[in-house]
C-alpha cells in the first residue's frame, strides 16, 4: 500500500464496504482512481500525480495574495503607547539604539535558499531520485510561502512597535517611507519565521533521509543527528541575533 501515492482524498466509502464484508480497495486501480497523467509525461514520470499541477496553482495563488497584502500599510498597533505610558517606560522600551544588522543585503537569503537547495541537490547523490527532489523542492517552497503570507498578514494586524521605534520615527516621519512603516511591525518576526520554514524544513528532510532511529539505516550516529539539527541551530541563532540587534523584544511589551 505505501508504494502509492494517493491524493488527500479519503474514501469512506471503502472502509464502510470492508466492515460490510466486502473486499477493502487499496490500490488506485480498484478505487477507480487514475494516478497518472494520461500523456507521455505519465509514460516518462510514471510518479508523477495530475493533483501536483493544483499545488502549483496554489503556490501561485498565495503568492499573488503576498504581493498584494504586501501593499497595505500596518495597522497603528500600539502607537498609542506614546501617550497612555510613562516617559520612563517609554524611554526603556523603545529608545535603543538602531546598529547595523548581520542579517540583511542579502546575507538571509543566502541561508534560507542556499543551504537547503544544496542539500537537496547533494542528497541526490545517494538517493539519485526525481520524485524525491521534486517533492523536496516542492514542500520547501509551499512551506516559506505559506509562511510568508501569515507573517505579513499578523504583521499588518498585530504589528506592535520595535524597540528601536523612537528612533526610526525620528529619522523618518513620512508615513510612505518603509523604514517608517516597518518600525511598526515587530511582531511576528519574519526572519525568525522564514528560517523555520526553509531550515527546519531541511531539518526534517534531513531525518527522513538519515532515519537515525532506523535499524536498518544505522545505529543512530552521532554525526546523524548533529547533521539533521545544524540547519535549525542557524535558524535559533538568526531569531536570537534579531533580539540582540534590538529589532524585537524576547516577549511581548507594553
Amino acid at each position: 500500500i505505501a508504494q502509492y501515492h494517493w491524493s488527500p482524498v479519503f474514501f469512506m466509502s471503502d472502509i464502510v464496504d470492508a466492515e460490510r464484508g466486502g473486499k477493502l480497495r487499496t490500490s488506485p486501480e480498484e478505487r477507480g482512481y487514475v494516478r497518472h497523467c494520461p500523456s507521455k509525461l505519465g509514460d516518462l514520470l510514471p510518479w508523477y500525480n495530475c493533483f501536483y499541477v493544483l499545488d502549483y496553482l496554489m503556490i501561485i495563488v498565495i503568492a499573488i495574495a503576498l504581493i498584494s497584502l504586501r501593499a497595505y500599510k500596518p495597522t497603528e498597533a500600539n502607537v498609542d503607547a506614546l501617550d497612555r505610558l510613562p516617559e520612563d517606560v517609554i524611554l526603556e522600551y523603545y529608545n535603543f539604539e538602531a546598529g547595523d544588522e548581520l542579517w540583511t543585503s542579502g546575507r538571509e537569503y543566502a541561508l534560507w535558499i542556499g543551504i537547503p537547495i544544496t542539500g537537496f541537490i547533494l542528497a541526490q547523490i545517494w538517493v539519485w531520485s526525481l520524485h524525491d527532489f521534486h517533492n523536496a523542492i516542492l514542500g520547501y517552497i509551499q512551506s516559506w510561502i505559506m509562511t510568508a503570507f501569515f507573517v505579513e498578514l499578523f504583521k499588518r494586524i498585530f504589528g506592535f512597535l520595535r524597540p528601536d521605534y523612537l528612533e526610526r520615527i525620528d529619522e523618518y516621519d513620512d508615513d510612505s517611507d518603509t523604514e517608517f512603516r516597518d518600525a511598526r511591525m515587530s511582531f511576528p518576526s519574519g526572519h525568525a519565521a522564514s528560517g523555520m520554514a526553509t531550515l527546519f524544513f531541511f531539518s526534517l528532510y534531513l531525518l527522513g533521509k538519515l532515519r537515525p532511529f532506523d535499524e536498518k539505516a544505522g545505529d543512530g550516529f552521532l554525526f546523524q543527528f548533529v547533521m539533521i539539527i545544524s540547519p535549525t541551530v542557524v535558524c535559533l541563532y538568526m531569531s536570537a541575533t534579531r533580539i540582540t540587534e534590538f529589532q524585537h523584544f524576547f516577549s511581548v511589551k507594553p
